[in-house]
């Protein structure tokens, strides 16, 4: 799965917003929701609305959608909650954004993020597994490549993941690179 980890700062995340929404494409927030209807984020006032929520995204553009996104369910105290069920439908890229907390210790952490596309995806129009589009590859690319502008990259072993720039900023002020072990 072609996959960029990176930790990212809020300014890094509506960078990447901007960018998608710039592009023409649009966003569906992984949130859990009580229709089977997923609802497209076209400004970043709504992004900042779902973000307060949730860190799953999908991004979704008509260069490259060919099905509507899947929306599966789960059946929880008597009530049915609906989810986008990754790599059905679609497709999309997958962006998990960064985790900003403190602990009651007073330690401030960031997590890591990611933006990515799985290699295949299942059409239920066609009931085929098919291969994304190059449109929505170089639309991964460029998400990556804005990533990585003003950033720095933490290599371990195989690994590279990306410190955004807003990132960088937040390891200045005493944040610290990874999960809170609470």
């Amino acid at each position: 799965m072609p996959e960029t980890s990176a930790f990212m700062a809020e300014s890094d995340e509506e960078r990447l917003v901007g960018l998608i929404l710039n592009a023409g494409c649009r966003m569906v927030s992984g949130l859990p929701r009580d229709t089977p209807h997923a609802t497209e984020i076209t400004s970043m006032e709504r992004f900042r609305e779902d973000r307060a929520a949730t860190r799953l995204f999908f991004v979704v553009s008509s260069a490259w959608q060919v099905s509507p996104l899947v929306l599966d369910h789960v059946e929880h105290g008597g009530s049915r909650r609906f989810f986008v069920s990754q790599r059905q439908g679609g497709p999309t890229i997958d962006l998990l954004l960064s985790v900003r907390k403190q602990r009651d210790d007073g330690c401030r952490f960031v997590s890591e993020g990611l933006v990515a596309y799985f290699p295949s995806f299942w059409n239920p129009t066609t009931a085929t597994n098919e291969r994304p589009a190059i449109a929505l590859k170089s639309m991964y690319r460029r998400l990556v490549r804005e990533l990585r502008r003003g950033a720095t990259e933490v290599v371990s072993g195989t690994r590279c993941t990306i410190v955004a720039e807003g990132a960088r900023s937040l390891i200045e002020t005493g944040y610290i690179l990874g999960s809170p072990a609470n």
